[in-house]
């Protein structure tokens, strides 16, 4: 087992808020860090801390009501991702079926350019947590959507932490036309370290974020 393993491991059965998890997994491998300095293998210093069941029981014994509360509200909305998640499915797939849409190249309103730097600089306020930022930039809609925490909801949704951002594959983007409106809708792949994923994004003509959708 390696540091990263299990420090994920201990991380994931705390009950905190992201932040604070986030507070938890530095102070973990400080202290495994430590260790090693003093001499120790990785094995001995793991050993020494203990198992990943009784050092995350540690902690959740030792917890803020606060942080609890932060938790509860955080699993609360880890039940409505699924759902939010099918509506963007749902909403995607008939995006992409309907006969007026076209290459974003053919468009009068949007440009490519454009589209690929918001739509990397969203993927890149989602990666860092920024939702204020993020939130700025999005549709009264997707505003209520945006919650604090969402992108580790989605991790969880997906298998877990997913690592440090790599890279962008592959995009496709489209013009779309719908019910008068237009959209400019945008899929990508993007490579972290223990997943590839790809976004689906979508921008209204003001380009502010009305949709996204992972998987």
């Amino acid at each position: 087992m390696t540091a990263e393993q299990y420090v994920n491991d201990i991380s994931s059965r705390i009950k905190c808020s992201g932040t604070r998890r986030k507070e938890i997994k530095k102070e973990l491998m400080s202290e495994i860090n430590a260790h090693i300095e003093e001499g120790m293998s990785l094995e001995e210093a793991l050993s020494q801390m203990g198992t990943a069941s009784d050092v995350a029981d540690g902690y959740n014994d030792n917890m803020p009501e606060s942080e609890k509360k932060k938790y509860s509200a955080g699993r609360t909305l880890t039940l409505l991702i699924p759902i939010c998640l099918f509506l963007f499915i749902l909403i995607g797939g008939v995006i992409f079926v309907i006969p007026r849409q076209k290459d974003i190249s053919q468009s009068k309103y949007f440009s490519r350019d454009e589209v690929v730097s918001h739509l990397q600089k969203d993927i890149g306020l989602l990666n860092s947590g920024d939702y204020e930022n993020l939130r700025a930039g999005s549709s009264e809609a997707m505003k209520n959507v945006l919650k604090d925490g969402l992108m580790e909801s989605i991790q969880q949704q997906t298998g877990g932490d997913w690592g440090s951002f790599v890279s962008f594959g592959e995009d496709q983007i489209v013009e779309l036309s719908q019910a008068g409106q237009l959209y400019a809708v945008a899929e990508i792949k993007a490579e972290y370290e223990k997943i590839s994923v790809t976004y689906r994004i979508t921008y209204d003509k003001d380009m502010m974020l009305s949709g996204l959708y992972v998987r």
